[in-house]
């Protein structure tokens, strides 16, 4: 819990909100007046009370604004869903993560987060099969994905791959954006039409192999062949045709990234 300190002429006001999620203080503001100087953010109350002129730390966000401030405050506003899809090594997390880190506006969830525990995962052969639909809790994604979409609190999984088990499970209350990145995150048309935007990254499978290897050097690569790349063709790359964006994997991930924020721009 935060409390948004606002500082009026002569007065210094007190607000309770929930998160850090800038439409919630920005809500804050308003409500303290459209003469609002300065609103500041703390981590408690007894700090928060202090009169700002006063105030000598602990500050965690603290934003100038103009001696008149008046914002309309659509309360209907939902977060804008963006997904990006990718195969096996073509860097989506690291993608993702460099995104959000320009960007604060900007959260991730990660579709393996909804994968099955050990005891239930498919197999192929004599593989666990990482790389189907059946692998993942699809029904609770969608439900999450659906929540999210309206705005609500969520409850997301923390999946361990090295266990292959669910850890725990965390809450997320989304941003402006939410970026969804994974395998297959829209390899139907009812996953697809849950996004406003749908990012595909388009790279050859050979060089998402050296990747992979660089990442896992104990690859096996008779799972690659035999299950990595006909689970990739059969669910995978069909992504392509339900993409409103596509970007070539080959780009480094500062370029990649800055692609990514240009289309955001856009909407």
């Amino acid at each position: 819990m935060l409390f948004a300190c606002a500082e009026r002429a002569n007065t210094t006001r007190v607000l309770q909100i929930s998160n850090r999620c800038a439409q919630e203080i920005l809500v804050a503001a308003l409500l303290a007046g459209e003469d609002l100087k300065t609103l500041s953010i703390f981590s408690n109350r007894p700090e928060a009370e202090r009169k700002y002129e006063r105030y000598t730390g602990h500050v965690m966000t603290k934003i100038p604004l103009p001696r008149t401030f008046s914002l309309r405050y659509n309360k209907n506003m939902k977060p804008l869903l963006v997904a990006l899809a990718g195969p096996s090594g073509a860097g989506k997390s690291t993608l993702a993560k460099a995104v959000a880190e320009k960007n604060t506006d900007i959260s991730v969830i990660r579709f393996d987060d909804f994968l099955k525990d050990a005891d239930q995962m498919p197999k192929f052969d004599r593989w666990l099969n990482w790389e189907t639909p059946e692998a993942l809790h699809l029904d609770q994604f969608i439900s999450v994905i659906r929540s999210v979409k309206e705005g609500t609190t969520v409850s997301l999984p923390e999946y361990s791959r090295k266990e292959i088990k669910r850890k725990g499970a965390k809450e997320f209350v989304p941003t402006r954006i939410v970026l969804v990145e994974g395998y297959m995150p829209f390899h139907n048309e009812e996953l697809a039409q849950l996004f406003d935007i749908r990012i595909f990254i388009k790279i050859s499978m050979d060089e998402c192999l050296k990747r992979r290897v660089v990442r896992q050097p104990d690859l096996d690569f008779e799972y690659w062949k035999k299950v990595v790349l006909l689970m990739w063709n059969i669910h995978g790359a069909a992504q392509e045709n339900f993409a409103t964006h596509t970007i070539a994997g080959e780009l480094n991930v500062d370029e990649k990234a800055r692609e990514i924020l240009r289309i955001l721009k856009t909407k």
